[in-house]
């Protein structure tokens, strides 16, 4: 009973392989076989379970002959389906990459992160450069006791003159606070010989090789020692100056006379009014003149990573025709054969390539800027540029390429190159390859030398009539 019970598994197993059309028939078939056999030999004989064995290569066989004769599942060589799964997978991949790598997450919730809002630079309206500092640190002390009526908060930091490469910068205690960004709980308040500073992500990667320990330790900056409090974000270039450290300064009086950056929070009640001002308000100096100041948004000097894709997908596209042509090919889509169905498929799957190939490319570029650790992500953020413009570029041209070289009704490859005329009867007859469609739809014309009157590749519709003579994974769709 254990060897029929065993043989009766093997048939069911390979039955399985068998296309579920002609499943039961070759059971049916491989049973009454293995009734014959175990009636003519022991049931220990070795020559059936060989036969069951050889009823599972019978599958197989059927399977792959299967395949090969009607590939048109998504597995199909050069179908659409096949495409949009491809690319697809590589957007999987390329995200799960993202997901998956801690150094890399924490970049992608940097280049997205928001600062606190109504944050703006003020800068004297009698400088356009909000670059260069502007703003006495007497003002600063003045504001701070008798703040503006549209501002309830401010913070001032200095640039200090750069010592052995590394720039430095005096900030009021309350900067980072102000921006809502948490550093570690240090008291900077007590009175110190040594103060204490915020490093920036460049230089903590740098100088320290990304020291996640490095809080509370005492560094030497240039000729300058400190105490670090923390590690200012990845991405943090909101602030003007490139700042490599922030020394904080509890005591708001012990700047020096030279101007600085003030940055302010605006009163949520008064924004309304200050921007319908564009940004510009009047405030005493300390020596009780009257000036004009000027406002601009914090937010908007981050730089959005969408923006700045954005941007990158317009410049590839601007240098697309650089590359290739832009034209799909000739396609008389007046015959009665193709429906608007088959036309808003063709540009549907088109789209849907573009829709695809976009988000993977904007996925894999950060990959490759940000998956190296020795990176700083100055470096890393001009390496996800320059591979966005290059990767849109390259991708638009595939894509144009590709669907250029499919048949207009079926969305499968064209292929069975052959080459038609002579270089030197052009201006006769056309010279160049001709495609042809597996399913028999048509012949694509691809000129060797544009001319006048056959200057692109067109396609050449064949009727019913010829699709006997085709054998392809596309021959009996409608149009």
């Amino acid at each position: 009973m254990m060897h029929t019970a065993l043989h009766r598994a093997l048939l069911r197993s390979a039955s399985i392989l068998v296309p579920s059309k002609q499943r039961g028939e070759w059971l049916q078939e491989w049973t009454s076989e293995l009734w014959h056999i175990r009636h003519t030999r022991s049931l220990s004989d070795p020559a059936i379970t060989a036969f069951c064995l050889g009823a599972m290569q019978d599958g197989l066989c059927l399977r792959r002959n299967l395949w090969q004769t009607h590939p048109r599942h998504l597995i199909a060589k050069g179908s659409a389906a096949r495409c949009l799964l491809l690319m697809a997978t590589l957007l999987a991949t390329s995200y799960t990459v993202s997901l998956l790598s801690p150094s890399l997450r924490a970049q992608h919730q940097a280049a997205f992160r928001d600062f606190r809002q109504h944050l703006v630079l003020i800068r004297a309206q009698r400088n356009s450069d909000d670059a260069a500092p502007t703003i006495d640190p007497a003002q600063f002390q003045l504001w701070k006791k008798r703040p503006p009526r549209f501002f309830d908060d401010f913070a001032f930091y200095q640039l200090l003159p750069a010592s052995q490469g590394t720039s430095l910068a005096r900030a009021s205690i309350n900067l980072f606070d102000l921006l809502g960004i948490k550093l570690s709980s240090l008291r900077t308040e007590e009175k110190c010989d040594i103060p204490v500073a915020v490093l920036s992500n460049d230089l903590w990667k740098q100088r320290f090789a990304s020291d996640p320990y490095i809080a509370g330790r005492v560094i030497q900056l240039g000729t300058q020692r400190a105490t670090v409090a923390g590690i200012a974000p990845a991405g943090f270039h909101a602030l003007p100056g490139n700042v490599d450290a922030w020394l904080l300064e509890p005591n708001a009086g012990a700047f020096s006379s030279g101007p600085g950056f003030l940055i302010a929070h605006i009163v949520p009640s008064q924004s309304r009014k200050l921007w319908k001002n564009f940004g510009l308000f009047t405030s005493r100096l300390p020596d009780n003149i009257v000036n004009d100041f000027f406002c601009s948004s914090l937010e908007g000097r981050i730089p959005r990573p969408d923006l700045v894709f954005l941007f990158n997908i317009i410049l590839a596209l601007l240098a697309l025709p650089a590359l290739t042509s832009l034209s799909l090919g000739e396609y008389r889509f007046r015959s009665a054969r193709l429906s608007w169905f088959t036309r808003l498929r063709r540009w549907s799957f088109l789209t849907a390539k573009i829709a695809l190939l976009l988000p993977a490319i904007f996925f894999i570029a950060l990959d490759l800027a940000y998956l190296p650790p020795a990176l700083t992500p100055s470096s890393a953020q001009s390496i996800q540029r320059v591979a966005w413009f290059l990767l849109c570029l390259f991708g638009f041209r595939w894509a144009v390429r590709d669907q250029r070289g499919r048949c207009p009704i079926c969305l499968s490859l064209l292929g069975h190159a052959a080459r038609v005329g002579h270089p030197s009867k052009s201006f006769l007859a056309w010279n160049g390859t001709e495609l042809a469609c597996s399913g028999g739809h048509g012949l694509l014309q691809i000129p060797e030398l544009p001319t006048s009157w056959f200057s692109t590749q067109r396609w050449l519709q064949l009727d019913a009539s010829w699709q006997v003579l085709f054998r392809g994974p596309n021959a009996d769709i409608a149009s």
